[in-house]
C-alpha cells in the first residue's frame, strides 16, 4: 500500500473536488439502501438525493476534502436503512462512492467514575462501537453496549456528574447523517461529510 506525502494526497482530492463541480449545476450526493456495488456500478434503491454546494468544497487541508453545507433532500422516494452513498456532477455522471455512517446527539445523565449514560430519551440510533463525546467523557470513548432503551454503556467512565448533557454520538463514514433509516416522504439532511483520500 502507497503511503503519499500530503501535497499529492490533496492534488488527488481537488480532482475528486472539481469533478464534482463539473457540469451545468452543482454536484448531488445520492443515498441508497442495500448492498454497495462495485465502484460506479449499478445502484441500488435510492432513498434521497441532496444537492451540494457550488463549488461543493474549499481546497483540502492535510489529506482531508471538507465538504461545504449541502441542501436538504425535503422528500425522500423510498424508505430504508441508507448504507452507502453516492457522488454525481452537475450532469449526473457517477464522479465517487463512499460510505455512510450517522452523527447526532442526545441527552443523558453522566455520573463520575461510571461508564453508564442513563436518562437517554433513545437509544434507537446508537450503535456499539460508535464515538461518544462531551466534557467529562474522556476522548477515544466508544460505546461498549446498549443497555435499555434509555441507557448505554461507555468503554471509558465519565469524570464529572451531570444531567441532562448533550452527548455526541458519531459513527464511522465518509458521509455522516443524523440518521440512516430513512423514511419515504421525509427530509434527508447530511450533518457533515468529508472524504480523506484513499478511503472513498
Amino acid at each position: 500500500m502507497l503511503g503519499l506525502n500530503v501535497s499529492i494526497r490533496n492534488d488527488a482530492l481537488k480532482l475528486i473536488r472539481d469533478a464534482i463541480d463539473a457540469g451545468t449545476g452543482p454536484g448531488k450526493l445520492k443515498f441508497y439502501a442495500g448492498p454497495r456495488p462495485e465502484t460506479g456500478g449499478s445502484a441500488t434503491t435510492l432513498l434521497g438525493t441532496v444537492t451540494c454546494s457550488d463549488p461543493c468544497a474549499p481546497d483540502p487541508a492535510a489529506g482531508v476534502l471538507t465538504f461545504s453545507a449541502f441542501a436538504e433532500d425535503p422528500g425522500a422516494p423510498a424508505s430504508g436503512v441508507c448504507s452507502w452513498a453516492r457522488f454525481t456532477d452537475g450532469n449526473d455522471n457517477f464522479v465517487t462512492d463512499c460510505s455512510v455512517g450517522k452523527k447526532f446527539t442526545e441527552n443523558g445523565n453522566t455520573t463520575a467514575d461510571s461508564a453508564v449514560i442513563t436518562n437517554l430519551p433513545s437509544t434507537a440510533k446508537i450503535d456499539v462501537g460508535m464515538a461518544a463525546s462531551r466534557p467529562g467523557i474522556p476522548e477515544g470513548t466508544t460505546v461498549l453496549s446498549v443497555d435499555s432503551v434509555s441507557q448505554v454503556t461507555l468503554s471509558n467512565n465519565a469524570t464529572a456528574t451531570a444531567s441532562g448533557v448533550s452527548i455526541a454520538f458519531e459513527g464511522e463514514g465518509d458521509i455522516l447523517l443524523n440518521d440512516n433509516n430513512i423514511s419515504s416522504g421525509g427530509p434527508v439532511r447530511v450533518s457533515s461529510g468529508s472524504i480523506t483520500d484513499g478511503n472513498a
